[in-house]
């Protein structure tokens, strides 16, 4: 992105529309670098030992409370995780509402 630097990202039209910190800019930045594997790779063994769980305990129901959270397996960059997950989310909503408003304006 050339020599945009992190206020130039935050003060980006499709940030602000969707009111990004700082912080959730900077996140999903380094989510777009190289660094993802850092992100997805701990989700996805997470993610593996959940269901490695759930597939155990059927037979006895007595994992039907059990969450994400409860896994022994913590990921490593788990607030850099939310701030992304935060980010899509409000990212989402604004081009959400764009595609209903030009859908609602073409008929």
């Amino acid at each position: 992105h050339g020599k945009k630097t992190l206020r130039d990202f935050h003060q980006d039209k499709r940030a602000r529309q969707a009111k990004l910190t700082m912080a959730e800019v900077a996140a999903v930045r380094v989510y777009t670098t190289m660094c993802y594997h850092l992100i997805n790779t701990p989700l996805r063994r997470i993610l593996k030992e959940y269901k490695t769980r759930l597939e155990i305990a059927k037979p006895h129901q007595e994992m039907s409370t059990c969450t994400i959270a409860d896994m022994e397996t913590e990921h490593p960059l788990k607030f850099t995780t939310y701030l992304i997950y935060r980010a899509v989310k409000k990212l989402r909503a604004c081009n959400m509402y764009a595609f209903d408003t030009r859908a609602y304006t073409r008929y």
